[in-house]
């Protein structure tokens, strides 16, 4: 006589290997430049994935002296002193100048290939590395506010990040902008540069490791 079942039957498989999982959360999205890394391993405007290994993140300065220069190496650095997390790296190419590094760390869409460049890169992570950034940040390239060449004494509120609050709105994430790191109320006319937002979070003094 057949037995018939009245509801939902679960079967748990507690055997063999488990993935690991990765609180979204907790995934830091983070651009800047490395002259001397590993051009293999950090490909330009190419989102690579970092977990937790200082192996991996190494590789971002290849000099005998350890003197590759660069906002990435000591960033990554940093991170890993707190804690192993998971880190989406996006390097970008060094000018000649702050200002063409600045455009470079902005980035945008390449008009010849359609490759997402700078912060941009971000949002295109979870296709490539299969995971999506929720924390973006750029070290080094947040904090000034550009003054006005036809106005002096008037400043913009700092590009980078102005570009990384409009990607954070789509991507659900926040961004962690460094202050000017000279005077409070130098920090306070920065933070008024973004009002109320919800998605910037201003460090100012600059954190200490």
């Amino acid at each position: 006589m057949a037995g018939f079942l009245h509801g939902v039957e679960v079967l748990e498989i507690d055997s063999g290997p488990r993935p690991i999982r990765t609180i979204s959360t907790g995934v830091i999205g983070i651009v800047g430049t490395a002259p001397g890394a590993d051009a293999d391993a950090f490909p330009l405007d190419t989102p690579v994935l970092i977990a937790g290994s200082r192996r991996e993140a190494a590789r971002l300065d290849t000099t005998e002296d350890g003197t590759g220069g660069g906002t990435l190496p000591g960033a990554l650095d940093g991170i890993m002193d707190q804690a192993g997390a998971v880190v989406i790296c996006v390097r970008v190419e060094e000018g000649a100048d702050e200002g063409e590094t600045l455009a470079n760390i902005i980035g945008g869409v390449n008009a010849n290939t359609g490759q997402l460049e700078g912060v941009h890169a971000l949002v295109g992570a979870e296709s490539v590395v299969g995971h999506a950034p929720r924390i973006l940040c750029a070290p080094g390239w947040t904090h000034q506010r550009p003054e006005d060449e036809g106005n002096p004494g008037t400043y913009f509120a700092n590009p980078v990040v102005a570009e990384l609050e409009g990607l954070a709105d789509r991507m659900a994430a926040v961004v962690i902008a460094d202050g000017p790191n000279t005077t409070d109320a130098a920090a306070q006319l920065y933070a008024g540069d973004w009002g109320t937002s919800s998605r910037i979070y201003v460090v100012d003094p600059w954190v200490k490791v």
